[in-house]
């Protein structure tokens, strides 16, 4: 073979707080693709395969979608990575994160002796060093498979259109990027580091205005640490317990959830929310102010240090200007935002000396600082799961003091991933509780959502991230969707995502659909549907209850991260082309639907346990002998 072109989506998620930023560059963003791909790319892309020497290969599903819609040939990635070769890249990946403070140790930064690194590990790993692994190997893979001559890089910007230009000494390199993919580049290069500064200042300055005045009201010994949608899903069993609970906020929380009692004269004892933002004293803004001077300063030499750039390789692929945003990123807010939870977290136990922080999940960073902080002041931390997990849930050990877990199945997991099984209880999920005596009205929710009848209603419950996998997920349902007219689809939106991606998907396929994103009605929404298909996500356990069928998708080389499909109670789909007959058959078949079932109710108690209205309860006992 003579050309080879590896393609991936020049999209880019810009790091942006201001909803108006972010949807201005997606604007723009939009309108250059447009005309970059419609002009340059599929042009070229189109004379080079019209001469039979050129193949094609996509990483991701926006670029297959546009080579479909444009009759250019192509062969997915994932046709080169063999079953169970991903989890080799995800050992990979997490080895190198681990290791990369000792490769080049200036990317960390220590406060008071704490290594900042290890506190954004897994988001880094997660969010640019997984993937990028990932992407280095199998370009890799790809080129020695298919031995082109010439490797034709089109993007100059993409993840894949860096890593490409590294590839010289296997393959020659012929850049084929347009003026404008190279304009684009020039502009991103000026625009990241810019917004950065603005998110940092405007972090600073909230920070100098801080009052640093607690409210005096008296301490309360438990303290809820974790963001709104934690604290919506806790209220069945932190509402019991409210006059002795601080919630405690990092991110302040839109409605303040104190509730009217029955008899609507006189209010129940209410919450006491607390803001971290109010622990910000003198001493803490100029310690942080300091800091920031520092961060910035040791950015300004990483940048100029050639032997930096030249130590951050991976298997001689250099990797500094596909991890310039993320460096940016970590010394010009992250790191900065830890040390302020640090100093914040350090006065508010000084001043409250909480005896118990309840959360629900030690992967977000915040969760990390308080549980390592607890342990400092000999405080106890309670987990209460809030999600359901799967393999590699995480790939350390837990470290608060009791963990709560919906069913046995996520205890036997955490403690073959190391975590001790003396600090695991069983105890159900106690924002299920009023399912076991709920009775949905169908006729009512179809009214009320304006749901057309007379069709059999298929529920997209969506994911948003990792973006291969929402991608697969979307794309398959969607255009599987837009074949079958006698079945209405409903997207349920993931609380963290927009439905900016999912009204142009539908548009593009020319599928009339309902999107919903209110967290409220997702229990609503599958009760009234006759198929749930989801991927990786506690939905598919939801739908479970719900005695709905369910399949799970993944189009990814990846294994599935939940036990759905091995353990048949899920059809599982791993190609698209097998989509549209995994829905029909479930739809269609009741001997498919039949087969489902039986498994469902042994599954639904080892991974939800009694179901029996009383997991607060439970869960209630356990605050009660920690406090």
């Amino acid at each position: 073979m003579d050309n080879l072109v590896i393609l991936d989506s020049e999209k880019r998620k810009i790091p942006s707080s201001g909803a108006f930023l972010a949807r201005v560059y997606e604007y723009i963003e939009e309108k250059y693709l447009q005309i970059n791909y419609n002009y340059f790319l599929i042009p070229k892309l189109k004379k080079y395969t019209s001469k039979g020497n050129t193949k094609i290969v996509c990483m991701d599903k926006e670029m297959e979608a546009l080579l479909l819609r444009n009759k250019v040939p192509f062969t997915p990635a994932a046709n080169y990575v063999r079953k169970g070769e991903y989890r080799t890249f995800r050992d990979k990946a997490m080895k190198f994160t681990g290791d990369l403070p000792s490769i080049v140790p200036e990317i960390d930064a220590l406060f008071k002796g704490v290594s900042l690194w290890k506190i954004n590990k897994l988001i880094i790993y997660e969010s640019i060093l997984l993937p990028l692994i990932s992407r280095i190997e199998m370009t890799y893979k790809i080129i020695n498979r298919e031995q082109p001559k010439n490797l034709l890089v089109f993007n100059s910007l993409s993840m894949n259109g860096v890593i490409q230009k590294e590839f010289g000494s296997d393959v020659g390199l012929v850049n084929e990027a347009s003026i404008l993919s190279s304009i684009n580049k020039f502009f991103i290069g000026l625009l990241t580091p810019f917004i950065l500064k603005i998110m940092s200042f405007s972090f600073m300055s909230s920070i100098k205005n801080a009052k640093n005045k607690p409210e005096p009201k008296r301490a309360r010994k438990i303290v809820f640490f974790d963001k709104e949608r934690a604290f919506r899903l806790s209220l069945p069993f932190l509402g019991k317990v409210r006059g002795d609970i601080t919630v405690l906020q990092y991110e302040i929380y839109k409605d303040r959830y104190n509730q009217k009692s029955k008899g609507g004269n006189k209010k129940e004892e209410e919450f006491f929310f607390d803001s971290l933002w109010d622990y910000a004293d003198v001493n803490s803004k100029e310690e942080l102010i300091s800091f920031k001077k520092e961060m910035i300063k040791k950015l300004r030499k990483i940048k100029k240090n050639k032997v930096f750039r030249k130590k951050l390789t991976y298997k001689n692929i250099r990797l500094f200007h596909s991890m310039e945003d993320i460096l940016d990123y970590l010394f010009i807010v992250s790191y900065l935002k830890d040390v302020f939870t640090y100093l914040c977290l350090d006065n508010f136990f000084i001043l409250r000396k909480p005896k118990l922080i309840i959360h629900m999940g030690e992967g977000p960073k915040e969760h990390k600082i308080i549980v390592d902080f607890s342990k400092k002041y000999g405080i106890k931390t309670l987990f209460v799961m809030h999600g359901s997990f799967g393999i590699d849930y995480s790939v350390y050990s837990l470290k608060s003091d009791k963990i709560v877990v919906y069913g046995k199945h996520y205890k036997d997991l955490l403690i073959r991933m190391k975590t001790e099984g003396n600090k695991i209880v069983v105890e159900g999920n106690p924002s299920w509780d009023y399912l076991a005596k709920k009775r949905f009205d169908k006729e009512k929710i179809m009214s009320e959502l304006k749901i057309p009848g007379g069709k059999k209603i298929v529920l997209l419950a969506t994911v948003h991230i990792p973006i291969d996998l929402r991608d697969g997920l979307a794309y398959s349902a969607v255009r599987s969707m837009a074949r079958l007219k006698d079945y209405f689809l409903i997207i349920k939106l993931h609380p963290e995502e927009k439905p900016d991606f999912y009204r142009e998907l539908l548009r593009k396929y020319n599928l009339e659909a309902k999107i919903i994103s209110d967290i409220n009605l997702l229990h609503p929404l599958i009760s009234i549907s006759d198929l749930v298909i989801i991927s990786n996500s506690t939905v598919g356990l939801e739908a479970l209850i719900l005695d709905k069928p369910l399949i799970d998708v993944n189009l990814t080389p990846n294994d599935y991260y939940q036990d759905y499909v091995v353990s048949k109670v899920a059809l599982g789909v791993r190609d698209e082309k097998y989509m549209l007959p995994a829905i029909r058959s479930v739809l269609e078949d009741k001997k498919v639907r039949a087969g489902l079932k039986r498994n469902r109710k042994r599954y639904l108690y080892e991974h939800a346990y009694k179901m029996d209205g009383r997991a607060s309860e439970r869960v209630l006992k356990v605050i009660r002998t920690m406090a």
